[in-house]
């Protein structure tokens, strides 16, 4: 329904393999979260994680790497939330998480957002993937929004 808060988990890839979703709604989305756990194996190596987003034809058309390395061993939890620069939007993970910003970005049917690691290696794993956007051409409504952002807030 236009102006609805939609969550969608998206599949895990295989082991040492990055993750795309390309959402199913047919209307434009706003996207308010996206939020995934990475899992590294014990392999040496630095991993460079960020997220892109491309439009249909696979243009890349935004996205962010971050300067932050995750290493062998671990477990981080990486969200990307508009509105916060806290951890309002995601929980703590072996201690480990890092929360960035979200432009106001705006999907158009097709495009699609991929996770990717620079320097993946073939056991690490992507997991508990979360995709939240509101649909529709609604969403810049103040009323649409104030509401989207007490329902992902729980209240």
């Amino acid at each position: 329904m236009r102006g609805d808060l939609v969550q969608r988990s998206v599949q895990e890839p295989a082991a040492g393999a990055n993750w795309s979703f390309t959402p199913s709604e047919s209307d434009r989305s706003r996207l308010v979260l996206v939020t995934a756990k990475l899992t590294t194996s014990a392999v040496e190596g630095e991993r460079s994680p960020g997220i892109r987003l491309a439009d249909q034809n696979g243009v890349h058309l935004w996205g962010v790497g971050l300067e932050h390395e995750q290493g062998a061993g671990s477990i981080v939890r990486y969200s990307f939330a508009r509105g916060t620069q806290s951890s309002a939007y995601t929980k703590v993970v072996s201690g480990r998480e890092v929360t960035l910003p979200l432009p106001d970005v705006v999907l158009e049917p097709g495009d699609s957002i991929h996770g990717e690691v620079d320097g993946i290696a073939a056991g690490d794993q992507w997991s508990e993937i979360v995709f939240r956007a509101i649909v529709g051409e609604r969403w810049d409504w103040p009323q649409e929004e104030a509401q989207a952002e007490r329902m992902l807030r729980g209240r």
